[in-house]
């Protein structure tokens, strides 16, 4: 990962390893067995996506509320752009909301909050 990566998500972006890697351990600080499984993937060369899944379960504190011990799923797909061996950008496309509303913290998503 390039040291100015920006990363695009629904829950929000991320700039740089360092952030993204607290976003990553935000997840896990929620969902520490998360199992990921790649699809597909396509590449040209600069530009891979992958089509993955995951299944976990939310047992950790880490979202701002308590564990729901709800087991979640979710797909998605991420479009990422590589100069040099390094991802310099990507976009997560999931249904985040959906996660969410199955362990009980759907109301915490901000574009729900806006309609609520």
């Amino acid at each position: 990962m390039a040291p100015g990566t920006v990363g695009h998500s629904p829950t929000g972006d991320t700039r740089g390893p360092d952030e993204w890697a607290r976003s990553w351990d935000r997840l896990t600080g929620a969902f520490p067995e998360i199992a990921v499984h790649i699809a597909d993937t396509v590449s040209d060369g600069r530009n891979v996506v992958v089509r993955w899944r995951v299944q976990m379960t939310h047992t950790g504190p880490h979202l701002g509320f308590p564990p729901s011990g709800n087991a979640a799923r979710a797909h998605g797909m991420t479009w990422l752009v590589v100069e040099g061996g390094k991802i310099e950008e990507g976009w997560d496309g999931w249904d985040a909301t959906g996660m969410l509303a199955t362990i009980g913290g759907a109301s915490l998503h901000p574009a729900l909050a806006k309609a609520g």
